[in-house]
């Protein structure tokens, strides 16, 4: 017998013989890529290739991404060809082993052309999952009777307990045969019964998303009982977190995330439950009222004054869009005592992790030694500006050490519009790093705010000097400067919305001039009609962003992203553009930190390597997006 065959088949008959939940799928993945490695370095071409679809397949499909409404095996396109398929049907004809049947079906289920055959694929696949639910909820039995008397519930298995329900449920629906969908339905109940049990709720609050997202036969075949358990589930999560936030004060903004995360599915589940209409604006109104507890909360437990702002600013909004205008006149005055008390924050707050406000100030002076105001101011600037290289490593290490926050779905709503949504992980971690970006240039522009009047009370610096300064740069046209100058003196008058108004179209304009330098229209033809790219174009179409970043750096070409575009960050220019921003986003932090970028884009100097097409290019291979 073929020697390779030999060697995959021990390692297929060793896994084969253990149902147990010892073994999670990447381990699993991981055996199989060794296998791969050993059978490449003996060019044993046949066992390799077999090695390497079982050690895709495993590491594909992962909990993170079963649940998030997106294609399953969409990274499986490369290698899912028809010898692989045939070879996962043959094998899915010889094992007993559930945890291999369940992804062995369940991978052909979705690559399988139409047909009979397919059906039972799908059919295999549920019940698997449903076998392998009990199994991982028997071994999370165990472990807990291991783990008694431990103050805080362990959940080891339930992310697995969770997958495999919820990709069951999924299966089932899109078979529609109502008998399956009652059993699989059934099982979850169940399951989110269990979880409570054990106090897991940011697992079966996953389960409970499930049968909400679902519509058609599988939402009727749910009882309204049934919908008022889930209601009842969601209610005992809340006041789960509730006390987490007292025990585990470290994580309290975590926990009030998850609540409004989990007062969302209350809205969901009242949609999907039909319960009237009125009940909704109640979970709606929630949301509001823990923005205005967390801001309680950063005051009792020493939390900075702008973060005060922030989280009631959040809640003002909601209640503007539900015509709540007491409660909103209320907000208005705590927000500006909360923005009035941030100002005296500026000697002892951290502006990052390693630079603190006194390093700012020596740096500042430094720089007022050794140049001249406008040149200190845009020294300035820049030295404010995120690192978006540092943020990525912080989001990336936050997700290691706290997994769950992928877990959810987010939505970003504005004026009653969903603007945006992040369900994989990826688009978690860049909603994730657009926010914490957003919150830095925060801070920088706090420092930024208080630098300009120092530098007109102590070298004189105005809004003409300082316009003239940016007339200088060749990224302004002759037409825009007029506008500069009135934006600027509307800055220093202390008038932030007219600043904004003016300023905004300038700064974008400047960036719309830089194009033609480094070989990229500004517009576009359509129809014979030449029309200006959006700036979302500019900055997120391959060939316009690969030339900009590079001109621009990381750093400043991020920051402008998130400050103007953004549905995660501020999205301040399409904002203003659409009439739709409020008067409390129009506020001096704002307007500092668009004439901080102001200045940091006037005063790009482009190098020739930035102005050619395959540095751009290089760049944007090497780039983390």
């Amino acid at each position: 017998m073929n020697t390779s065959l030999d060697s995959l088949e021990v390692l297929l008959t060793r896994l084969e013989a253990d149902p147990s939940a010892s073994l999670s799928a990447r381990e699993r993945a991981a055996l199989f890529a060794q296998a791969a490695h050993v059978y490449a370095s003996r060019e044993e071409v046949s066992g390799a290739q077999r090695a390497e679809w079982e050690a895709k397949l495993f590491s594909s499909a992962q909990w993170h991404s079963s649940f998030k409404d997106q294609e399953p095996y969409a990274d499986c396109s490369t290698w899912a060809t028809p010898d692989a398929i045939a070879y996962f049907a043959a094998r899915l004809a010889q094992t007993a082993n559930p945890f291999h049947a369940a992804r062995y079906a369940d991978f052909l289920w979705e690559k399988s052309a139409q047909g009979r055959q397919k059906f039972d694929y799908g059919r295999r696949a549920v019940a698997a999952h449903l076998t392998c639910v009990e199994i991982y909820a028997q071994a999370q039995e165990e472990r807990r009777r291991e783990w008694r008397g431990q103050p805080w519930p362990d959940g080891h298995y339930s992310p697995q307990i969770s997958d495999a329900a919820q990709r069951a449920w999924r299966l089932a629906c899109q078979l529609t045969e109502a008998e399956l969908i009652d059993e699989v339905k059934a099982l979850l109940f169940g399951t989110i019964a269990r979880m409570e049990q054990w106090a897991n709720y940011q697992w079966c609050t996953g389960l409970v998303a499930a049968l909400t997202r679902t519509s058609g036969r599988p939402t009727r075949q749910i009882a309204s009982t049934d919908w008022e358990s889930l209601l009842h589930t969601v209610d005992r999560a809340l006041t789960f977190l509730a006390t987490c936030i007292d025990e585990r004060p470290g994580q309290a903004l975590l926990y009030f995330e998850f609540q409004r995360t989990y007062h969302r599915l209350r809205v969901d589940v009242l949609r999907a439950g039909g319960y009237p209409e009125a009940d909704r604006p109640t979970a709606q109104c929630a949301i509001a009222v823990l923005y205005e507890a967390q801001a309680t909360y950063a005051v009792a437990h020493g939390w900075q004054q702008c973060a005060v702002a922030d989280f009631l600013a959040k809640a003002l909004d909601i209640y503007q869009q539900m015509g709540d205008v007491s409660r909103g006149d209320a907000l208005k005055l705590r927000i500006k005592d909360a923005r009035r008390a941030a100002r005296g924050e500026m000697r002892t707050f951290d502006m990052t992790d390693t630079v603190a406000v006194d390093d700012l100030n020596r740096a500042f002076a430094q720089l007022q030694r050794d140049l001249s105001p406008e040149r200190a101011l845009v020294a300035l600037a820049t030295h404010l500006l995120p690192h978006v290289g540092v943020v990525r490593h912080e989001v990336d290490g936050r997700i290691a050490e706290s997994p769950i926050t992928s877990l959810f779905s987010y939505a970003a709503v504005d004026n009653d519009n969903l603007e945006a949504t992040a369900r994989t992980s990826a688009e978690i971690a860049a909603m994730h790093t657009a926010q914490l970006t957003a919150h830095l240039l925060q801070f920088g522009a706090q420092y930024f705010f208080y630098a300009v009047p120092h530098l007109r009370t102590a070298h004189g610096l105005k809004a003409d000097g300082l316009a003239r300064a940016l007339a200088r740069s060749p990224w302004v046209e002759p037409r825009n400067r007029v506008f500069i100058q009135r934006g600027l003196r509307r800055y220093y008058a202390g008038d932030y919305i007219s600043a904004l108004h003016v300023l905004i179209p300038q700064l974008e304009d400047v960036i719309r001039h830089m194009l033609p330098a480094l070989g990229v229209a500004t517009t576009s033809s359509e129809q014979g009609v030449e029309r200006e790219k959006p700036l979302e174009v500019v900055f997120d179409r391959d060939r316009e962003r690969a030339r900009l970043r590079q001109a621009l750096g990381e750093d400043l070409w991020y920051t402008l992203r998130v400050a103007l575009i953004d549905k995660w960050g501020w999205n301040l220019r399409n904002q203003i553009a659409h009439g739709l921003v409020s008067e409390e986003e129009c506020n001096e932090v704002r307007a500092a930190a668009i004439v901080l970028l102001l200045l940091n884009v006037t005063h790009v100097e482009l190098t020739q390597a930035s102005a050619t097409p395959e540095a751009a290019t290089s760049v944007e291979e090497q780039g983390h997006e």
